[in-house]
């Protein structure tokens, strides 16, 4: 097999060289833990033919009644957008019923 037909390559480090590992903000892995929690919107975001990361957010938006004003445009912007979405999807899915009993 020819290191071309390899999917992977492995390729050695310089002796003296660091790691760096880039990990997803905290706010956007919140975000992601709690679309698990609503199938419906998990079928909608599956059925976007877009997977851009701002269409995907808006639809979030949509499911989740925020109303989003500003377009996005720093990480700033993207990171309190995602904790306001993870609020908004929270509250959707902890509403309290209350029974009613007439009398």
């Amino acid at each position: 097999m020819s290191t071309s037909d390899k999917p992977f390559q492995v390729q050695s480090l310089p002796p003296n060289a660091k790691l760096k590992y880039e990990l997803f903000q905290d706010e956007i892995i919140a975000l992601n833990r709690e679309v698990a929690f609503h199938p419906a919107l998990c079928t909608i975001l599956e059925n976007q033919p877009q997977k851009d990361v701002y269409i995907r957010l808006l639809e979030i938006a949509t499911y989740a009644n925020v109303l989003v004003v500003a377009e996005v445009h720093t990480l700033k912007d993207v990171l309190f957008l995602c904790e306001q979405l993870t609020k908004a999807l929270y509250e959707k899915r902890t509403q309290i019923v209350i029974p009613f009993k007439g009398e």
